[in-house]
């Protein structure tokens, strides 16, 4: 899993789902192909978030998601996000680099994963933790 890390007396971890949205641009058609072959294997409703990432692309070949989950540990708050946008982001140009994928700008989109929901004691009940430690 990627991790993020810097030195200071108080650290705020914590797991991040960061999305990066773009558009193609000037694929080649040999990258065009590539894409197509596969896109069984990139659909909407699998683009899960996680430390591997997920690349998912439009049929039309327009517009494309890359997802991530990511370990974040920052002094505050606020640099735990800007981190997990900057690693996302990082990791999402390597991947698409490394496949020849050419692209516009992409939007970035880091958000805090939230806790896993557990079953409770009491049946049909499902309890959801507040508190990030709590679990």
């Amino acid at each position: 899993m990627a991790a993020v890390h810097r030195r200071g007396p108080h650290r705020d971890d914590g797991t991040y789902r960061v999305q990066m949205t773009g558009q193609f641009a000037g694929l080649t058609p040999d990258v065009s192909a590539q894409l197509r072959d596969v896109q069984g294997e990139h659909e909407l409703f699998l683009a899960a978030f996680t430390p591997e990432g997920t690349f998912i692309s439009t049929p039309t070949l327009t517009r494309f998601t890359v997802r991530y989950l990511l370990e974040v540990s920052e002094d505050s708050a606020a640099e735990a996000d800007e981190a997990a946008g900057v690693e996302g982001e990082l990791l999402a140009a390597q991947y698409l680099g490394s496949r020849g994928i050419t692209h516009k700008p992409m939007t970035v989109t880091p958000g805090e994963a939230p806790l896993p929901a557990r079953r409770s004691a009491f049946p049909d009940v499902l309890l959801v933790s507040l508190a990030r430690d709590a679990l």
